[in-house]
Formats: structure tokens, C-alpha cells, sequence
């Protein structure tokens, strides 16, 4: 599965790249497509980027087999996530 989610990773940051083009025309360096190319454009990096900050989210949070890994007893790990939990 790592794989597959390095893979996607990889895509979503390509197509955050097509921030370049938004650039582009609100830096006054070329006018804004009204064929709606760049409308579309905008939608696929503003979803790129969202979802790669959800990844990152998610890669973040700790979870029971990560907590265990590094020898938390049960009753530290609920503990733990009860905590981050009420955090949120």
C-alpha cells in the first residue's frame, strides 16, 4: 500500500504544479483562459493540495500499533489518544 500512496503523493504534487499557470495570469503575464481551462485548473491544484495536506494529516496521527511500537502499555495508549482526541 505504500506504494500505491508514494505513487498518488507523487501525482498530487504534479498536479499542484499547475499553480504555475494561475500564477501566470493573475501576475498580469497572460490573460485568463475564458474557455474555463484555467477555472479547471485552479479546481485540480486547490484538490491537490487539500488532499496532500490531508495526507500529511493522517500521516501524522499517531495510532495504537505505532503507540504500541514504541512499548506503551494499553492503558497509556487509550490515555494517549484519549487525550488527542479531546484535542480536536
Amino acid at each position: 500500500m505504500t506504494d500505491v500512496l508514494e505513487k498518488v503523493k507523487t501525482w498530487l504534487e504534479q498536479e499542484a504544479e499547475g499553480q504555475e499557470v494561475i500564477d501566470e495570469y493573475e501576475g498580469g503575464l497572460r490573460p485568463k483562459c475564458t474557455d474555463g481551462t484555467d477555472d479547471m485548473i485552479e479546481g485540480r491544484v486547490e484538490s491537490a493540495n487539500a488532499l496532500l495536506e490531508q495526507i500529511k494529516k493522517w500521516e501524522s496521527q499517531e495510532t495504537w500499533e505505532s503507540l504500541a511500537e514504541q512499548g506503551h502499555s494499553p492503558q497509556m495508549i487509550e490515555s494517549i489518544l484519549a487525550d488527542k482526541e479531546s484535542e480536536r
